[in-house]
């Protein structure tokens, strides 16, 4: 997974500052190794913890597998 304009800390958890009483958007992006990549549409959880309070918010989904017939490979 890939957050745009976020590093992973020491412990590979990826951390977003935002202050009280503020929002974040953010983009991310899942990827899966071509040999991986599911057949069908799958239900993800995206889930964020405040570190301070523990409190968590989950959102839900789909990641969307390319149109396999689409992909080509280049020598």
């Amino acid at each position: 997974m890939h957050i745009v304009g976020i590093v992973r800390g020491a412990d590979g958890r990826l951390l977003v500052d935002a202050g009280q009483d503020q929002t974040r958007e953010l983009r991310m992006s899942v990827e899966a190794a071509g040999a991986m990549l599911p057949p069908n549409p799958v239900d993800i959880a995206i889930k964020a913890t405040d570190a301070s309070t523990g409190q968590t918010v989950v959102d839900a989904d789909h990641f969307l597998p390319p149109d396999r017939s689409m992909i080509c490979h280049l020598a």
